[in-house]
């Protein structure tokens, strides 16, 4: 397979397999599956017969519609970089992937996904899924990110060398100097209804109009670079600007992140790919938080640039008292995904936790939740860097999947919660 140009490749192809004694089943799959799904390529039937012209694949979503297609199985693998199995428990579709899954493994290769499917809606629902999970590992790997200002000195840690973005092959780092962000906010301009917006929105606004018209004008400033660099997402060095403008960029990036435009602060780039996989992947907000209490199942994630995925209150940033941040309500009782990249985008950590309840506390930074995530040790007892990110959802499937087209390790806290 690696040695078919990348060219050559066509990116995901969907198909059904199927033995000859198990057509009729087959065919009634292929005509549903045909009036629903838009965007990948749908090959349609592969059989003994026709296997042998089955086009080189990127991804092949394989949909096994009954047993004696080990053969068929294999073939498609061979010709495909990748491989997802879809199965159903009839027609010995299951037995038919257990052996193949043997086969694939040992000759050390892994599938993105291997799931069932309970009728046609779901089938159609993983489809898309995976074809989801495939365009956001695509435009990941041709992103555009801005660095704005450089990396906070304290990231010792959490920094990407030129060298570890290469299996990212064409995603680019741009570094733009923190004077030209502050000339943009000079010339950026707020209206009055913008600010009425966020404050009319508000549970609870314990800052000033004036103080939300300065974060706002970070934001259009911030919004003003993007369409400069034509930017798919940015990481700012924030604490830089707070003592020259008076403001924080809290609310402007817990703005761009409800919006799906991955921003991060403190200048980390590896939280930044992290988000931009997850958000892209999900199309869900996704909260960059410190670790800021650690239990052996539990854990509190804590940061002022929580996006906007409940109520919130208005209120200034932790460290320095200035400027505007959002101290967010989190349902208590949703299920979460938490994780992150490490600093060679090699290995990803995840685990799958629920949202419990916490008592909010003023010496951590303003939006926090309480996750009770089992293995939580390994945070501190292996750790890859000081932030992490929370989507809303049981995401682990599909960051897994994403991880596998990355070429990176999975690295998990524990089971499922």
């Amino acid at each position: 397979m690696s040695s078919i140009p990348q060219s050559s490749l066509h990116d995901v192809c969907v198909s059904i397999a199927s033995s000859m004694l198990g057509l009729n089943v087959a065919k009634e799959i292929l005509r549903q599956l045909a009036e629903k799904i838009r965007g990948p390529r749908l090959i349609g039937l592969v059989t003994e017969s026709n296997i042998a012209r089955y086009p080189a694949c990127d991804l092949s979503i394989i949909i096994v519609a009954t047993g004696g297609t080990e053969h068929i199985l294999q073939g498609i693998a061979n010709n495909s970089r990748s491989v997802a199995l879809l199965y159903n428990n009839k027609y010995n579709s299951l037995p038919a992937t257990i052996e193949f899954l043997a086969y694939y493994r040992e000759q050390g290769r892994e599938p993105l996904m291997v799931t069932g499917y309970r009728d046609i809606e779901h089938l159609v629902e993983l489809v898309e899924r995976l074809s989801r999970i495939y365009s956001a590992v695509c435009r990941l790997r041709k992103a555009k990110l801005g660095v704005i200002g450089g990396i906070s000195d304290w990231l010792i840690y959490s920094r990407v060398g030129s060298e570890y973005l290469k299996p990212l092959m064409d995603l680019q780092l741009s570094y733009i100097d923190t004077e030209e962000l502050i000339k943009a906010y000079n010339e950026a301009v707020v209206n009055a209804s913008e600010i009425n917006d966020i404050l009319g929105r508000a549970h609870e606004t314990l800052v000033t109009s004036e103080e939300v018209a300065k974060a706002l004008r970070l934001y259009k400033a911030l919004q003003a670079l993007i369409t400069r660099y034509n930017l798919d997402g940015f990481t700012i060095k924030c604490f830089d600007i707070i003592p020259r403008l008076k403001t924080t960029s809290c609310l402007a990036l817990a703005l761009f992140n409800t919006m799906l435009i991955p921003a991060s602060c403190e200048g980390d780039i590896p939280l930044l790919i992290s988000m931009a996989l997850g958000e892209w992947i999900t199309l869900k907000p996704v909260f960059m938080a410190n670790i800021a209490e650690i239990t052996s199942d539990s854990i509190v994630l804590a940061h002022c640039t929580s996006p906007i995925i409940g109520g919130y209150t208005l209120v200034t940033h932790f460290e320095s008292g200035l400027g505007v941040s959002l101290r967010v309500d989190y349902r208590v009782g949703d299920k979460v995904t938490v994780y992150r990249l490490d600093n060679k985008v090699s290995t990803l950590r995840l685990g799958v936790g629920y949202i419990e309840r916490h008592e909010w506390s003023e010496n951590m930074c303003r939006s926090q939740v309480r996750v009770k995530l089992l293995g939580a040790e390994k945070i501190l007892r292996e750790s890859i860097g000081n932030h992490y990110a929370l989507i809303i959802g049981d995401y682990m499937d599909d960051l897994v999947a994403a991880a596998k087209l990355l070429g990176a390790s999975i690295d998990y806290f524990n089971v499922r919660a």
